[in-house]
């Protein structure tokens, strides 16, 4: 049972946290010669291309969220990263809350929110496996591809869930094991090191962003998200194909982009073989 796999988990936060420090999440966004780790050098025009980059290549996030229907709400973001959708957060709730485990990405999101200036906000550094809130605080809790980075996705879930109003309502991304982008790291990993022994749980867990990214099927994130007391209202894929390949030779990056194409068209697209896999869950 996945569940039990995703118990028996050993965190290993030291090595996850390492790894965000060093590859703040979505850097790549900026254009060239910004460094995170100088965030007052970062000026609002900067910013606000960062953010145009961050949704004209993820535009899954603005379908999936509906930042408009947070007003008059406490909201919390856990895994805020370089701050884009803290901003929005913040400008349409009543009072904005983030937590994440890098310091580098607090740095970023606290002048980010200043350069626009947003006051509703409280900025924590630390992991979404031990939130530093109260019981039953929160009417909206909001994570985009974060707490399969955690190192323990239900314990993620559990403390999502405690934090949470009763009726009080949670969106978020996890990767799915049964799409099209996993297969392809999969394959591409397999050729690579000659080795198709692995299952694709393992390619993931070693070779995709921070030690130990965990993957899940919407069966097991079905069942995972009930376990943990909440009910279900959808569940929906997006992204069938890659739009990022920067750490790929560039002469692979057209092959693997048209096979990936075809393949989605004949796989039904990414509502059955999506990679982010969008959950709105209620407690």
């Amino acid at each position: 049972m996945i569940i039990n796999n995703i118990n028996n988990y050993k965190e290993n936060l030291k090595s996850i946290k390492d790894y965000w420090v060093n590859n703040p999440c979505e850097e790549w966004f900026f254009g060239p010669g910004i460094n995170c780790k100088n965030p007052n050098q970062i000026n609002l025009e900067e910013f606000n291309r960062n953010s145009y980059l961050r949704y004209s290549n993820e535009p899954e996030i603005l379908k999936f969220t509906d930042f408009n229907l947070l007003k008059g709400l406490n909201v919390l973001e856990v895994g805020f990263g370089l701050g884009s959708d803290a901003v929005l957060l913040a400008k349409y709730s009543k009072n904005y809350f983030g937590t994440d485990l890098s310091e580098v990405s607090y740095d970023v999101t606290a002048r980010r929110l200043k350069l626009y200036g947003l006051k509703n906000t409280n900025l924590k550094v630390g992991s979404s496996t031990n939130l530093d809130y109260e019981d039953n605080f929160f009417d909206f809790v909001y994570s985009w591809g974060v707490i399969h980075h955690s190192g323990n996705l239900k314990k993620s879930l559990e403390e999502i869930y405690r934090v949470l109003k009763n009726g009080g309502r949670s969106k978020i991304m996890v990767y799915n094991k049964d799409s099209l982008i996993v297969f392809v790291y999969w394959l591409y990993y397999s050729i690579k090191e000659f080795n198709f022994k692995r299952t694709r749980a393992e390619i993931i867990s070693e070779n995709i962003e921070s030690p130990g990214t965990l993957i899940l099927s919407k069966n097991d994130f079905q069942e995972l998200i009930e376990s943990v007391g909440f009910s279900l209202v959808n569940l929906k894929l997006y992204r069938d194909f890659f739009y990022i390949l920067r750490k790929y030779p560039r002469f692979l990056r057209p092959l693997i982009r048209v096979i990936a194409k075809f393949l989605s068209l004949l796989l039904g697209g990414e509502e059955k073989i999506g990679y982010f896999m969008c959950a709105e869950i209620i407690k």
